[in-house]
């Protein structure tokens, strides 16, 4: 899902680290097309989209903490997912497992005052595949789930309720 704090971070970060995004191996974990997608974002890469059921942006459908793909990636990002992701913690060491060294990780999930969305009690479009679970995502959450240790560098910050995360991998 895209808006507009998303799309910004993204471009952003993009503009740091222009070479990851031409001509490399790009995971988009929670990739189906809601509001928008992250494909936009890449040129010329060999990218693949993972998420829990069959949608438009979807190649591989598969829980993220599951995936086997036998390959690493240059790239994995992850927008707007976390949040209706009940495995996170799974979901987000996979994420740096599939993660090349000095490969680039990419995240945004909805933080501690973004209303609840994409659940049975709310609109069900935003999350049609974990209508049971929501949980906006925290700093500690993410330190908590993987050993930063482990980053080169890295940046985490909550900007008004976006949580937004980058990080290359040592």
């Amino acid at each position: 899902m895209s808006h507009k704090a998303q799309i910004e971070f993204c471009q952003n970060v993009k503009r740091k680290y222009p070479d990851y995004f031409t001509g490399k191996r790009v995971l988009d974990a929670g990739s189906m097309y809601i509001n928008g997608d992250n494909k936009y974002l890449f040129h010329q890469c060999n990218y693949i989209g993972v998420d829990l059921g069959e949608g438009r942006n979807v190649d591989i459908v598969s829980p993220v903490h599951k995936y086997k793909p036998g390959i690493l990636f240059d790239v994995v990002i992850s927008t707007e997912m976390l949040e209706h992701d009940k495995y996170y913690k799974k979901s987000l060491k996979k994420m740096f497992e599939l993660l090349s060294p000095g490969g680039l990780l990419i995240i945004t999930a909805a933080a501690k005052d973004r209303r609840e969305h994409g659940t049975y009690g709310t609109d069900q479009a935003s999350s049609p595949f974990t209508l049971d679970y929501y949980k906006n995502v925290t700093k500690e959450m993410i330190m908590n789930s993987m050993d930063m240790s482990k980053f080169k560098e890295f940046k985490l910050i909550i900007d008004e309720n976006d949580l937004q995360f980058w990080g290359v991998k040592k």
